[in-house]
């Protein structure tokens, strides 16, 4: 290593501490996503789906956020899982990292919209919106599902095919049913990105060391998205602010973002899956360290 490779050797060892710390916490998220807790009885969570479109199945808030922080703990883990490994493996896969930070931070930012907004009635109309994206989503794969049966791409049992169409026209129809319901519709990922971490700025989580307090997560979590944007389409000019160690920087900058934003959508979930008035019913599976912020945070919510 020299310092024309990666700029001042202080500063580029100054990343490669802040990217070790990062990708720390962000392997103390994992286990949380790995024991999802149905919310306390009579908490503001609870209350949320308590009679709301049972003909989806109950709990449906919970399930819409919950799965994709789920998600989002299991992919800022992995990344930082790889980065950790890098003294044993001597490969940086600075690729697979960026990816794995733009996963878990999309996830995560629509689980922050979804949870955010003090008002019930609004958290419904965005869980409605977020339904509906995803019903759309399920649609599209079952007609290739189906086109590709049709034109012999994929073989299935003419029973097992019979049922898949019949599945098929009854979710086409449960879809245009609940687009009749009053929504909010989901914004594009990058817009959603920019409002949570909007909230987390105007409801500064106590859980921050300083990092949030100095740098927000509002702007760098959009530019963190357009960088790891291009990494995953193999855009060539993310090469161009790659060089002289800004590798490093932007692998930084995609585990803060990703790690911020991953933290406080936890904290906002337990905020509203926890009984304000006596002993939770949940297990602590994640770090103590966030505590602070679902105190904080749950006096926003009824």
């Amino acid at each position: 290593m020299t310092t024309t490779q990666f700029g001042e050797l202080p500063i580029f060892i100054d990343r490669i501490g802040r990217i070790t710390a990062r990708a720390q916490r962000a392997s103390e998220l994992h286990d949380w996503g790995l024991h999802p807790q149905a919310a306390d009885t009579g908490s503001s969570l609870a209350l949320d789906d308590d009679e709301f479109m049972p003909e989806q199945g109950g709990g449906l808030i919970q399930r819409a956020a919950m799965w994709p922080i789920n998600s989002a703990t299991d992919n800022v883990s992995s990344a930082g899982n790889i980065f950790r490994e890098l003294e044993q493996t001597r490969q940086l896969r600075a690729s697979s990292v960026m990816s794995l930070c733009r996963s878990a931070l999309e996830s995560s930012a629509r689980a922050i919209w979804l949870l955010s907004d003090t008002e019930r009635a609004v958290r419904r109309k965005r869980c409605v919106g977020i339904t509906l994206a995803e019903m759309k989503q399920q649609t599209m794969f079952n007609g290739n599902e189906i086109e590709n049966h049709r034109n012999g791409t994929v073989e299935l049992p003419d029973g097992q095919a019979d049922a898949f169409r019949r599945g098929h026209r009854s979710l086409l129809a449960e879809y245009e049913a609940l687009q009749e319901t009053e929504h909010q519709p989901v914004r594009p990922f990058g817009k959603t990105i920019e409002l949570a971490g909007q909230w987390v700025e105007e409801h500064m989580p106590p859980h921050d060391s300083g990092e949030l307090a100095k740098n927000g997560l509002a702007a760098g979590s959009k530019r963190v998205y357009s960088l790891s944007s291009g990494v995953i389409h193999g855009y060539q000019w993310i090469v161009d602010y790659g060089r002289n160690g800004d590798l490093f920087a932007m692998l930084a900058d995609s585990f803060a973002a990703a790690v911020n934003m991953t933290e406080c959508a936890i904290a906002l979930y337990e905020a509203q899956a926890q009984r304000r008035n006596g002993r939770t019913d949940r297990k602590y599976h994640y770090p103590k360290r966030l505590a602070p912020t679902v105190r904080e945070w749950s006096k926003l919510y009824i």
